[in-house]
């Protein structure tokens, strides 16, 4: 164990690129150096838990190679420890012991952003190809089912074939701006309407809010889309060096810069309206203080470190330093609006489908009804007239008894049975015109009940 005389000896990151982790600058007033930094604060509160079992006795060196370099100065015992921002990977684990990770690590690539200038066909990006083309597809299987519930009965939708397809068409893209006239007038064509007006409702109202922000938000694409560009293009990247950070914090003379995920995050804090995080993460091990092989101190401080993160005084460290990664400090950053695809809107145009396609063949089943009752009319009319062929010839004789000269009238005789099937004898007789108190008489009518 360390003592006062002989205090174990930690190596520390001199030349961070990222001084909110590990800062090391000189007190001109004590003529020594100070040590600051999220690092430097989280091994103080390590201490503070350590306390409870013994006091670690140390002091820290400002080491100004790579951190790998740091690490091999730990392994060959030149440093009994090692304090800083050190990525945990699996080489480094063979040679030295690292306490529990503190913080998530991981490699990305950090590109500069482009804004996007405005297209002249940016009034198609609200929603994805399929989304137009799904939407289309309803409008006009919609078109279609509401033509012909109404052409059947409604005068608006009859008429030469074109007019009767200008109807449709005018009635269903009309319905999008909702200027449609009310000349819908079966019912199932209502309520199939009345669906595609809702549906027609929710589609402008998002397509609505969808172009506005992108017309008020700027744009931003990524210069570089992945690896696969940079091999093509023969791209210059930068990495683990971060000498592009010391350059007023941009990105100069490279097209993309693979960072860390700690690092990164605390970068696009600041310029996240300027660079852009694209292709896949790399995952690592996190970030760890490092021990000697076998150090039995490692564990002891890998516990004060769980029981930070438990208590929460290592989350409340990180807000200290870094606020929150996740948000953008710049008021001004702007965020690229996403095209609205048929996964959020598939749920209603099912609906509205299926509502179209229930009311079309309930009506088709309807229309085959009337069509068979009307096929059996003609065989109903034919007995009808059949049976009123007695009852026309009755009329007929009544018209002859009244309807013609008393000198040229016959005097019939005839007999007509039950059943009024046939003629039983037919007898004229003539008389003299000057005798006007003789007339053709029909003998046999007062049989049939004709006064």
């Amino acid at each position: 164990m360390p003592t006062d005389a002989i205090p174990m000896k930690i190596g520390v990151p001199g030349n961070n690129s990222f001084p909110m982790f590990v800062k090391v600058e000189w007190d001109t007033k004590t003529n020594q150096k100070t040590y600051d930094g999220f690092c430097i604060d989280l091994f103080d509160e390590v201490l503070k838990v350590l306390e409870k079992s013994y006091t670690l006795h140390y002091e820290f060196v400002p080491f100004n190679g790579s951190y790998s370099e740091l690490v091999g100065n730990v392994s060959n015992k030149n440093f009994d420890a090692a304090v800083g921002d050190l990525t945990i990977l699996a080489n480094r684990s063979r040679s030295v012991e690292f306490t529990q990770p503190f913080m998530q690590s991981g490699l990305s690539m950090l590109v500069p952003v482009k804004i996007e200038p405005q297209m002249a066909w940016i009034f198609t990006k609200p929603f994805t190809a399929n989304m137009w083309i799904v939407t289309f597809a309803i409008l006009l299987y919609t078109m279609f089912v509401v033509w012909f519930m109404e052409h059947q009965s409604n005068p608006e939708f009859k008429g030469p074939w074109k007019d009767q397809l200008g109807t449709a068409l005018w009635f269903t893209f009309s319905s999008l701006f909702f200027a449609h006239k009310d000349i819908i007038k079966g019912n199932y064509a209502k309520l199939v309407v009345a669906l595609w007006l809702f549906v027609v409702f929710v589609f402008t109202s998002s397509y609505q809010a969808s172009l506005t922000s992108m017309l008020t938000v700027p744009r931003l694409e990524p210069s570089v889309t992945g690896l696969d560009w940079i091999r093509k293009n023969n791209a210059t990247v930068g990495c683990d060096g971060m000498t592009f950070i010391r350059r007023n914090s941009r990105v100069e003379n490279i097209s993309a810069a693979f960072l860390e995920l700690p690092y990164q995050r605390v970068f696009l804090k600041e310029y996240c309206k300027e660079y852009t995080v694209t292709g896949p993460t790399y995952s690592f091990g996190g970030l760890g203080f490092v021990f000697q092989k076998s150090s039995p101190i490692a564990r002891d401080v890998s516990e004060a470190i769980l029981t930070l993160m438990e208590n929460g005084k290592l989350r409340r460290l990180k807000e200290k330093w870094f606020g929150s990664l996740d948000s953008c400090s710049n008021p001004d950053a702007g965020s690229e609006t996403e095209s609205l695809s048929l996964k959020s809107f598939w749920g209603l145009y099912l609906v509205s489908a299926a509502i179209s396609t229930f009311c079309f063949l309930i009506f088709v089943l309807q229309l085959l009804k009337n069509k068979l009752k009307n096929s059996e009319e003609p065989a109903n009319d034919l007995s009808q007239i059949v049976e009123s062929v007695p009852s026309k010839m009755i009329r007929l004789g009544q018209f002859l008894h009244g309807g013609r000269p008393k000198s040229l009238r016959r005097r019939r005789t005839f007999t007509l049975s039950e059943d009024v099937d046939k003629w039983n004898s037919e007898k004229c007789e003539f008389v003299s015109p000057a005798d006007p108190s003789q007339n053709f008489r029909a003998l046999s009518l007062q049989n049939l009940g004709i006064p």
